[in-house]
């Protein structure tokens, strides 16, 4: 689910994919390779092309160690703490964000991000915040 304001019939598109993440060890000068995560989410809203992405810092398994049916702050997970904000495909737009992970079963998780993004130039200053709220499950 994807949402801005309260905007109900939103086409949106979510892809989650898993890539590579490394870890340079500066005492051993070694690196480790470990599986994550990157989200993209792509729609409209009031005839502007939007798109946020970001990545996971931490390997999947870090995911496995919250707790079921426990809700914590998804901030530290998120690489660089960076979330990306597009609209119609420019950046640099100011985001600032709070989010949080639920794991309900197993391998089983819901990502909520609360977003307000400032959007200031000569021919638009407008504000656009709403919630993204993604279901996660591991074993697909």
């Amino acid at each position: 689910m994807f949402k801005f304001n309260k905007l109900e019939e939103l086409k949106e598109q979510i892809t989650i994919e898993k890539f590579k993440g490394k870890i340079y060890h500066v005492k051993t000068k070694e690196m480790e390779y470990y599986d994550s995560l990157s989200f993209d989410i792509d729609g409209n809203f009031a005839n502007h092309q939007v798109s946020i992405s970001f990545e996971l810092n931490c390997p999947l398994q870090d995911l496995l160690k919250i707790e079921s049916y426990k809700t914590t702050s998804f901030d530290s997970y998120i690489e660089g703490s960076d979330l990306f904000f597009t609209i119609d495909g420019k950046m640099g737009f100011i985001t600032n964000y709070h989010s949080k992970i639920t794991r309900w079963i197993k391998n089983k998780y819901i990502i909520e991000i609360c977003f307000v993004s400032d959007i200031n130039s000569d021919s638009d200053s407008s504000h656009f915040a709403g919630e993204i709220e993604i279901d996660l499950d591991l074993d697909r």
